[in-house]
């Protein structure tokens, strides 16, 4: 037993002691507990003097990790997935995907117009304006104002 416990004792060390994550021997918590499991099933004594000191390191190995997970992810840094467990990999998953989703804007420029005489609705790719009476101002994206700078409908404010 012993020797499974001085192996936690050391993974959480390395965790403790380093900024970057470590790699852990195991694919998953479950692997390591089930292993922990195994090797107390022969000393059940043992087990009993030790199982919430295994409860704590386990609980704060995980805590430190996904603290350190969550921190790279914030700050925009890669991750090694080799170096991630299963469960991990699960929780970080959709931080990852908000992270990397991207929104483009795109930013019009605005023109304020004033009709020079009345006109009927105008008809963009999203709205539609109008109809208008002569002096009615509105803004509109500059490059849909052009056309009707040009027929003398309307002027820029």
């Amino acid at each position: 037993m012993s020797n499974i416990l001085q192996k936690l004792i050391t993974l959480h060390k390395l965790e403790v002691e380093t900024e970057e994550l470590q790699k852990i021997p195991f694919q998953s918590y479950t692997i390591i507990i089930e292993h922990i499991l195994k090797e107390c099933s022969k000393n059940v004594r043992e087990f009993e003097s030790i199982k919430q000191l295994i409860l704590n390191l386990i609980a704060s190995l995980i805590s430190i990790r996904i603290e350190k997970i969550v921190k790279k992810i914030k700050n925009g840094q890669s991750i090694d997935p080799n170096i991630l467990l299963e469960e991990e990999r699960k929780i970080i998953n959709p931080l990852i995907k908000i992270m990397e989703w991207k929104v483009e804007l795109k930013i019009e420029e605005l023109c304020i117009i004033s009709f020079k005489k009345p006109f009927p609705i105008i008809k963009l790719p999203n709205k539609s304006f109008g109809p208008f009476n002569k002096f009615d101002i509105i803004t509109l994206p500059k490059d849909d104002v052009k056309e009707l700078i040009q027929k003398d409908i309307v002027e820029i404010v």
